[in-house]
């Protein structure tokens, strides 16, 4: 019982046509909890990433259309975690922020399954939702991180 399958994380896409399913992770390792944490106005922060201490995302994105329950797998690294999404007000396209070993970065996505990566964004989520769409539905507004000093 304590090894079943946990359901799923779901956002519903604002059209009703499609979910984005994730499953979540729900307990830190040893490596994360045992790494950097800095306290912070009530926060526990993760100096590394600029996110929370401890708190864990999901894995294995995947789309299913509400119309027939077809499931699109996408194609997404194992070792990644989601962290967060943010659907365009049409239902078509999507931006998750994800989990990697220095910091929180940025993907978008659409419908037809079609996934990318964004090269270079550090993005900050403890000031909010670290991303949102603008109101063309065209592009990001991200709080990012500018470049650190070594």
């Amino acid at each position: 019982m304590l090894n079943a399958p946990n359901l799923p994380r779901v956002y519903t896409s604002p059209s009703g046509e499609y979910l984005l399913l994730l499953d979540p992770i729900y307990y830190p390792s040893l490596e994360e909890m045992g790494g950097p944490m800095h306290k912070l106005a009530g926060m526990r922060v993760n100096p590394r990433l600029n996110y929370y201490h401890g708190q864990r995302g999901s894995t294995s994105p995947r789309l299913v259309r509400i119309e027939d329950g077809k499931t699109t797998m996408l194609d997404f690294p194992k070792d990644k975690e989601v962290v967060g999404v943010r659907w365009t007000a049409d239902g078509q396209r999507f931006a998750m922020m994800v989990k990697n070993s220095d910091h929180i970065g940025l993907w978008t996505g659409n419908v037809n399954g079609e996934l990318k990566q964004m090269k270079d964004i550090a993005v900050n989520p403890l000031l909010g939702s670290g991303m949102s769409w603008m109101p063309d539905q065209k592009r990001l507004m991200v709080y990012r991180i500018p470049e650190r000093g070594t």
